[in-house]
């Protein structure tokens, strides 16, 4: 399955992710605090720079096959 990546924004807030994966946005902000997960600050807020956000998409849907 090929998921498209082309709408996304170049760096995604929660909202963006939880859209994107079909979370709440409460799962979006764990992730973003997650260690494990890609994130930037800026000010106040935490976001995905997308190609971040694909590599860690990809990596996580690679584990599951």
């Amino acid at each position: 399955e090929h998921m498209d990546f082309s709408s996304l924004p170049e760096a995604l807030s929660a909202k963006d992710i939880s859209a994107f994966l079909c979370v709440s946005k409460q799962t979006a902000y764990c992730l973003l605090h997650s260690r494990s997960f890609p994130s930037i600050r800026v000010g106040k807020r935490l976001l995905s720079p997308k190609p971040m956000f694909i590599a860690w998409y990809t990596k996580q849907y690679e584990k599951m096959n």
